[in-house]
């Protein structure tokens, strides 16, 4: 990881295999196993859900290999402006994540699922998902609260801020900016 401001900055690595952790911890409490597990710690109750069974030998291949599709994605589409959220694209890059979810389900539905495609798409996703938490102001508005619509189907996305938020935004960076400047001409 980096850091920043004496602060550890997360990759797109971490933060997927943490979610991942956290998305499978879950499901093994309230949908396989209900509570019989007794770890707080995510990465604990996946560890304890296999107790050294070879599944854990393929769940964390799966884990990598989505982490590397993650990557590609970065590394092959870095430019385009619907997968990064970036210059205004947030509701092309919220279309692109509609239909990427949709095939995801599509492809995990089929008589014959190909699982290396699912991978594909679910790095191609958790990429462009990512994107549009760290490249948009989202998180300055609206501070941890999930995005709630954010590529879902026949759901649009309103972003609408009223002006004293923007202000408030505003006036938060420009405080920022201004406390970094000044740091440096004492």
């Amino acid at each position: 990881m980096e850091s920043s401001n004496g602060q550890s900055d997360k990759t797109h690595a971490s933060i997927t295999r943490t979610a991942i952790y956290i998305a499978t911890a879950d499901v093994i409490n309230n949908v396989i196993d209900l509570e019989k597990h007794n770890s707080s710690a995510a990465n604990e109750t996946v560890i304890e859900y296999f107790n050294g069974d070879c599944r854990m030998v393929h769940f964390l291949q799966t884990i990598e290999d989505i982490i590397n599709k993650v990557a590609q994605t970065q590394r092959y589409h870095h430019g385009d402006s619907a997968r990064t959220m970036s210059c205004n694209q947030i509701e092309a890059g919220h279309l692109l994540l509609q239909s990427l979810r949709d095939e995801i389900i599509n492809q995990s539905q089929a008589a014959n699922p190909n699982w290396d495609a699912v991978r594909d798409l679910t790095g191609q996703y958790l990429f462009t998902l990512q994107e549009f938490y760290s490249n948009t102001n989202w998180v300055e508005i609206f501070g941890n609260q999930i995005c709630q619509d954010l590529g879902i189907s026949d759901k649009s996305l309103s972003l609408n801020v009223s002006s004293e938020m923007q202000v408030y935004v505003l006036v938060k960076y420009l405080k920022f900016f201004y406390n970094q400047f000044c740091r440096h001409c004492k």
